[in-house]
């Protein structure tokens, strides 16, 4: 959840497949100015595809909510991991710190400062694998 949207889980009744539809309200969006971030999310995240960056799969609008359907991450946010265990081994650390450094080049050789790494803002697939989420505050540099 953030200060002008909410993530819900919803399955597609067909595959059974799980995923989180991000809804935002337009009013708040536009109050709260983020108008850009909003469009930076979009933008980046229609254009890369890697194991370690959340999916996007579509967006949408109707007169009051912007929607964005996105790859679900069954683990959970990797602070809500570290929290319940306190700290992670070295090897851990290391593991995760390899993936994201992964996720991070793979955005910069396409150009995209990603500029709000956080514990918050990386989830965990189901094997335990990560995924940077949350690109509202992302860049895409010109070439």
């Amino acid at each position: 959840t953030g200060t002008f949207g909410r993530v819900h889980l919803v399955k597609q009744k067909t595959t059974e497949r799980y995923f989180a539809l991000k809804v935002m309200s337009i009013s708040d969006v536009i109050r709260l100015k983020q108008e850009q971030h909003v469009h930076n999310e979009k933008a980046v995240l229609k254009d890369v595809t890697h194991p370690f960056l959340v999916k996007l799969f579509w967006t949408a609008h109707d007169a009051r909510f912007l929607y964005m359907l996105l790859e679900f991450a069954p683990g959970g946010e990797l602070f809500s991991f570290l929290r319940t265990r306190g700290r992670f081994s070295p090897a851990t650390g290391m593991f995760y710190a390899a993936e994201i450094t992964c996720a991070l080049e793979f955005l910069h050789g396409r150009h995209v400062v990603y500029r709000d790494l956080k514990p918050e803002n990386i989830l965990l697939d189901r094997d335990g694998h990560v995924k940077l989420t949350d690109f509202g505050f992302a860049k895409k540099l010109a070439d």
